[in-house]
């Protein structure tokens, strides 16, 4: 039986940056019900551990990695994101990316 992941990206253009709450809530609201398996996210401007942790929790993910520029979001809790180390490089983040079940074999996604 295959599994298909369904991943989509989006340029953001600060989203750390929008200033109604409101707007970002109807975003993340529309991206979930995408049916999206994981996000890409471009222009993020998520500068600080702090804001990254807060679009984490906007987004109601159980994984996500960020840099200042961009962001890997799981928008389904069995599928699982881990952080491959590449040099210092705010502008990409290469995943392994997972399933809690085994349901695919592991792939990368930079």
């Amino acid at each position: 039986k295959s599994t298909i992941i369904k991943v989509a990206s989006l340029n953001c253009n600060s989203l750390a940056k929008i200033s109604d709450p409101k707007k970002c809530s109807h975003l993340i609201r529309h991206l979930h019900s995408q049916d999206t398996h994981i996000l890409a996210l471009q222009e993020t401007h998520s500068s600080t551990p702090s804001l990254q942790s807060q679009l984490h929790s906007q987004f109601c993910v159980h994984s996500s990695l960020w840099t200042y520029s961009c962001g890997i979001v799981s928008l389904t809790p069995q599928v699982i994101l881990e952080r491959i180390p590449i040099p210092e490089d705010d502008k990409a983040i290469l995943t392994q990316v997972s399933h809690a079940s085994e349901y695919f074999i592991p792939f990368y996604i930079v």
